[in-house]
């Protein structure tokens, strides 16, 4: 299993920072595309739970959340037709009295991926300095390396040493001794990449703060999807990459953690 995580990880990475680097258009057509194969995978955990709200409801509710940050029109329009979508789907298929259900998965799904996921990276990486530079690039690069760094010392020192599990009933091979190496690393990870990047866009201190903080949400964020999952009985939210299951396997930890970085940004750091 390390060496079809490791492989992947070969394999995808580079095209990835590729993609991020090269501009906004190559970027927003990867961010739809995962988003899209993310919702599809959110409707069949959704239905293995006993939901039965219609995917198409489900990935236009999502996808639009996308096209909000992209166009620059209103996420609040974003909001209340989802809401209205999810009853109004419920409500004209006369479900029985799992409708309820139904519409909550929807209206989670749609947010939780659509929302939460796809419309914060997206106005993340078009984010401004306060003269006006593009800084969002670096900032995607940042949160990427944090999570990346906190997700293979998680596993590779979890996996060795770890004795105290941190969530039994939810995830049962995640540690304490894990998620503490993945913290330190995350945050480690991303004063590296500060120094050689981000020295003129936001301060050590900022820094530091982010680094424990992204770490957090991230765990947080992945031990969400375990929720599902584990509702859903199943191991894996899919198989489409090799030794990480699906893509909400893979991306879980940008769920909660992409919102907190550009939230804090925004309100947090006078240069950005």
């Amino acid at each position: 299993m390390f060496w079809k995580r490791a492989l992947s990880f070969i394999v995808l990475t580079p095209i990835t920072v590729l993609i991020i680097y090269w501009g906004t258009f190559l970027y927003s057509i990867l961010i739809f595309c995962v988003v899209l194969l993310m919702l599809v995978e959110f409707s069949q955990l959704s239905r293995s739970i006993g939901s039965k709200s219609h995917r198409s409801t489900l990935l236009a509710s999502g996808l639009l959340f996308c096209f909000s940050a992209q166009l620059h029109f209103s996420v609040e329009l974003a909001f209340a037709v989802a809401l209205f979508g999810a009853f109004a789907d419920g409500i004209f298929r006369e479900q029985d009295d799992r409708v309820f259900l139904s519409i909550t998965s929807t209206l989670t799904g749609s947010l939780y991926v659509g929302w939460a996921f796809g419309y914060h990276l997206l106005l993340l990486r078009q984010m401004s300095d306060a003269d006006g530079d593009p800084v969002g690039r670096n900032f995607v690069f940042f949160l990427l390396v944090i999570l990346w760094c906190e997700d293979i010392a998680a596993y590779l020192i979890g996996s060795k040493v770890g004795k105290h599990k941190l969530s039994p009933g939810i995830s049962p091979n995640k540690t304490i001794e894990g998620a503490v190496a993945g913290l330190l690393f995350g945050t480690m990870g991303g004063l590296v990449f500060w120094f050689v990047s981000l020295q003129e866009t936001i301060g050590i201190v900022h820094t530091v703060i982010l680094g424990l903080l992204l770490g957090f949400t991230s765990q947080i964020s992945d031990l969400s999807e375990s929720v599902i999952k584990r509702n859903a009985h199943v191991k894996d939210s899919g198989s489409v990459i090799p030794g990480h299951g699906g893509l909400l396997d893979r991306c879980d930890g940008l769920v909660f953690s992409s919102p907190v970085l550009y939230y804090y940004l925004q309100h947090l750091v006078d240069t950005v």
